[in-house]
């Protein structure tokens, strides 16, 4: 049996590593449309769209912790400024479970997704807009 030299085997994915490169700036891409707040205000499933993308992006990048909470953190500011309570409590559930994976329990963004999965009518950017469309 013979064995290929590590070398050989980098050499030869260079299209996996396009792939990957592709993946990585489509990311960047999507970050800064959502992580605009006046792109958040805009249609909100349009926004939800482009974290779920990001999602699964980050999945097949093997790319977890801050990366991830990022995108849920995301996920509830935009559903929260659309008042839609339901949705926010999930998205910071997620937020907070990938926050504390991360973090550990004290970590102050866990305890912030936790307040907002509880009430989150209390941000300050509840019902900036009701538009879903």
């Amino acid at each position: 049996m013979s064995v290929k030299p590590l070398y050989a085997t980098l050499v030869g994915s260079s299209k996996k590593r396009r792939e990957s490169d592709a993946r990585v700036v489509r990311l960047r891409k999507l970050e800064t449309d959502v992580y605009d707040w006046a792109k958040i205000i805009k249609p909100p499933l349009a926004c939800l769209r482009k974290d779920r993308e990001m999602l699964m992006l980050l999945e097949e990048e093997k790319l977890y912790g801050f990366s991830v909470a990022r995108v849920y953190s995301n996920a509830v500011n935009v559903v929260i400024a659309h008042g839609d309570q339901a949705r926010a409590r999930v998205f910071a559930e997620r937020w907070r479970a990938v926050k504390v994976e991360a973090q550990g329990e004290d970590g102050n963004e866990g305890e912030q997704a936790k307040a907002l999965a509880e009430r989150p009518s209390q941000h300050m950017a509840f019902e900036r807009t009701a538009k879903w469309t």
